[in-house]
């Protein structure tokens, strides 16, 4: 229809897209169809994904602060002293500090 190949439309539609001069618009190379979006649909997916982007990020930075909080630790063997200390308590001699197991009744409680 406009005396140009697959390829040469394409590469124009790209160029066209890509200076702005159709906007909204996305090129799919399977099916070679142009596909256009609204400027508001456009908007809401840009939204989700801001929101998910910065959910990323946030965890990102949770799990960081975590690690160097155990690098920290480990640096000051302070990561063994509550191991230790906690198998000190359950190996001591005083039973007043040991708790017992609770005793189940057997039947149903209703």
């Amino acid at each position: 229809i406009f005396s140009l190949t697959v390829d040469k439309l394409t590469s124009t539609l790209a160029d066209l897209i890509g200076s702005g001069h159709i906007p909204y618009a996305q090129i799919d190379c399977l099916t070679h169809t142009l596909e256009c979006e609204s400027s508001v649909s456009l908007k809401h997916r840009q939204r989700d994904t801001k929101k998910k982007i910065l959910a990323m990020e946030q965890n990102i930075l949770n799990d960081t602060y975590a690690m160097m909080i155990r690098v920290s630790c480990m640096e000051n063997d302070n990561n063994d002293r509550r191991k230790q200390s906690f198998v000190e308590y359950m190996d001591s001699d005083d039973d007043d500090r040991r708790v017992e197991p609770m005793e189940v009744a057997a039947g149903n409680p209703e």
